[in-house]
């Protein structure tokens, strides 16, 4: 393995020496930080400042110990009238306040938003969290969480980008990072398709590198654009991440290259068929060749591909991807490979040549497809000594939010306790968000007209006759915020043309639409999506028919298709207890809806994406206690938990509150997650919010003495960690601490300090 930093040899203990030893040493407030201008944001923005709060970020997405770190605040006046005065910085590790400190007084209008900024040593302890509370005359206004960690490999918070055409300007990339690294705490970003052919990675012209290439899907990859977008991750102290395939060729590799077929992998003995994909459907002529991961021949030059992207782009490693299972694959020989075994061979030998060339710069991570408890390649590939954190897709062999836990824990043992990050994604193919009836509040013209005589459609009926150009349908939409937006419309084609339209957002176009022709008129089916940013307030959404194509449709109606927020504020919170972290956001503040990222056909809503900054802050704040190699689980929580107060408490299963037990050091930590009326498929859409939970009576069943019990949640306090009081006893099942959880809205962590 790369070991550019191992979190376990800074154990548990030694990090508190450390932390205890340099407390009393912290600086004062000191002047502004030489860091990117802050990021102005405006009313209308999901992440700016709301009357009640500020938005308190942390200027980079991590900093090593030792480096001063930067927390800036972008406050209104919390009451509606002016207000002047200071403002107060106090930072907390866990319960323990480590600094306080003060600003000049300062001017909060209800208004404009007023900038402070904090600088603060942090103690030279690696790989800790901490979490700074911002308040203004004894009010907290907002908090953000402060990674003090000489690496992003050791608590990956993994992001990604997928568009570097050259419209990507710095302006325009800027605020997009600004985001991403300071609000959201990411530290670590893929960059997604980014390369020219998957067998040689840079396109060069005469030994120089091309200004602009075209990928697979033909979209144009910027030359500057990577620079810049890598420079610019760098300056928040991240790691950009270049996305490689394991052991793909495009067409016509063997006339360009010195790769033999011979080190192909088949179908037939004798060489006979390369295992070979077609996407000619997406680019006419365009394919992909698949490889023996284990030939040496291949290995060498794929590492040598890997090498050159981190020499020219300035990559600090490579994230190798693969596209899934394949039984009975051959050599050109004839000979079975065994695929697993030879992707541990084809890393670990990546791994060695990255590391020769710069160990600063040779991260890496595999994709393990269909992650689930002994799955495919699993073993193997967690099991062997190459890449410095797993990753994994989790399809539809881990379904339950206690199928991620058991995975997660089986991939951090047998992986040697490295990280765990998993793309799982939430309501994969399903259709969630708002839906606006074409028959209901809309505006027809041309021949449009409301009709009910085909089955299948929703609501009261839909819009037929759309047939000519100018036919269309306009929906009224008020929002109360502004959002960026995926519309997506239900239809019914069986005319045997596709149909073009238009659609319009507030009278602009923003986008073309087909309609392919369907089996049946009853065939009711999605569009493709249209993304399409929407202000606050009242928006005209139109559909017209684009051109004469002798085609028809039918409309029952248009969706904005969005990320559930119950169900991912439910599976992330799984997965934190679990002990991984998700690759969820990217881009400007888009999700993975699928497998391919540049894909947009499902939008975050704005309380979403406040809900994922406050988690991801979260994280970064008490990540000593989530995720460092130590951790370990305790079993099942229903084994020394009760709920005394009558609330159904689950191990698996639905409809109660999930419990997740684990131990580092002198904490045991009690993870609650909220299912209280919910089932327990974490890619599902919920029907409507888990009820919230109070005065939640626990008796914990512990053979030590506890010096304190205390409760954090990123929905709760500004993250601040509550202590509670607690009585001790004794039964027939042992000794005991009772306690009392004032409220569980998604997810609350409990932890105890036990002594001696």
């Amino acid at each position: 393995m790369a070991n550019h930093c191992e979190p376990s040899v800074l154990g548990w203990v030694g990090r508190m020496a450390a932390l205890v030893g340099v407390v009393l040493a912290l600086p004062v407030l000191v002047a502004r930080a030489q860091i990117p201008a802050p990021l102005p944001l405006s009313p209308n923005d999901a992440l700016a400042p709301h009357p009640d709060s500020a938005r308190v970020y942390s200027l980079a997405a991590r900093f090593s110990p030792g480096q001063q770190a930067a927390i800036g605040v972008q406050a209104l006046s919390p009451t509606g009238a002016q207000i002047v005065g200071p403002l107060e910085l106090n930072i907390f590790h866990l319960q323990d306040q480590v600094y306080h400190g003060v600003s000049d007084p300062v001017t909060l209008r209800p208004d404009t938003p007023t900038t402070v900024e904090f600088r603060w040593t942090p103690p030279q302890t690696d790989f800790t969290g901490y979490l700074a509370v911002v308040s203004v005359g004894g009010r907290v206004i907002g908090s953000t969480g402060i990674d003090i960690s000489s690496s992003s490999l050791g608590y990956p918070r993994y992001g990604y980008l997928s568009n570097f055409a050259p419209d990507q300007t710095p302006s325009v990339v800027g605020p997009i990072l600004q985001r991403l690294g300071q609000d959201y705490h990411l530290n670590m970003f893929q960059f997604y398709d980014w390369f020219w052919r998957h067998e040689a990675l840079i396109q060069r012209d005469n030994g120089n590198v091309v200004p602009s290439w075209r990928d697979l899907f033909g979209r144009t990859n910027s030359v500057d654009v990577l620079h810049n977008l890598i420079d610019t991750v760098h300056g928040y102290n991240a790691l950009a991440m270049a996305y490689v395939m394991i052991y793909a060729a495009r067409e016509g590799y063997a006339e360009r290259w010195p790769i033999s077929p011979s080190w192909g992998m088949f179908e037939q003995p004798n060489a006979v068929g390369q295992v070979s994909l077609d996407f000619s459907s997406s680019t006419p002529g365009t394919m992909l060749f698949l490889f023996d991961p284990g030939n040496h021949g291949w290995q060498d030059w794929m590492s040598s591909q890997y090498v050159d992207a981190i020499k020219t782009f300035n990559f600090d490693g490579v994230h190798v991807d693969q596209l899934g299972q394949r039984q009975g694959v051959l050599r050109a020989d004839g000979s079975r490979i065994d695929l697993p075994h030879a992707f541990a061979s084809f890393l670990e030998a990546a791994d060695a040549r990255l590391s020769a060339n710069d160990r600063q710069r040779a991260a890496c991570t595999f994709n393990l497809v269909d992650g689930t408890v002994n799955g495919w390649a699993v073993p193997e590939v967690a099991g062997s000594t190459a890449c410095d954190f797993l990753y994994s897709e989790i399809w539809y062999k881990t379904n339950t939010y206690d199928d991620l836990r058991r995975y997660v824990e089986q991939l951090r043992s047998i992986g040697g306790h490295r990280p765990v990050v998993l793309a799982a994604y939430a309501q994969y193919g399903q259709g969630a968000g708002p839906v606006y009836e074409a028959e209901g509040s809309t505006t027809l013209t041309g021949g449009a007209g409301i009709a009910n005589n085909v089955p299948g459609f929703t609501g009261l009926g839909f819009i037929d006759s759309m047939d000519h150009p100018g036919d269309s349908i306009t929906w009224t939409i008020g929002l109360s915020e502004a959002s960026a937006e995926a519309l997506v419309f239900r239809y019914s084609n069986a005319s045997g043309r596709t149909v073009h339209g238009r659609v319009y957002v507030n009278g602009n176009a923003v986008g073309d639409i087909q309609f392919p022709s369907l089996a049946d008129w009853s065939a009711w089916t999605a569009s493709p999506h249209i993304s399409a940013q929407l202000p606050a307030g009242t928006n005209k959404v139109t559909l017209s028919i684009a051109e004469e194509t002798g085609g028809a449709i039918f409309v029952d109606n248009m969706r904005l298709d969005q990320f559930d927020e119950n169900a991912v504020r439910l599976e992330l919170a799984a997965i934190f207890a679990s002990g991984a972290t998700p690759i969820f956001i990217g881009d400007d503040q888009q999700s993975l809806a699928n497998e391919y990222y540049p894909d947009r056909s499902k939008a975050i809503p704005p309380p979403l994406k406040r809900a994922v900054r406050d988690d991801l802050s979260f994280i970064s704040a008490y990540e000593t206690l989530l995720f460092p190699p130590e951790v370990v689980s305790l079993g099942t929580g229903t084994s020394s938990l009760v709920a005394m107060s009558g609330q159904k408490l689950i191990d698996t299963g639905s409809n109660g509150i999930w419990v997740v037990p684990r131990r580092i050091g002198p904490y045991d930590t009690l993870h609650l997650v909220n299912l209280v009326t919910l089932d327990d498929l974490w890619r599902n859409a919920k029907v409507g919010a888990p009820p919230v939970q109070t005065n939640i009576k626990l008796r914990y069943y512990v053979d030590a003495t506890i010096a304190g019990i205390y409760v954090a949640s990123p929905d709760l306090n500004f993250g601040q960690a509550t202590q509670l009081p607690y009585t001790s006893g004794q039964d027939g099942r042992g000794r005991y601490v009772e306690f009392t959880v004032p409220r569980l809205v998604y997810w609350d962590m409990v932890y105890l300090r036990r002594s001696g």
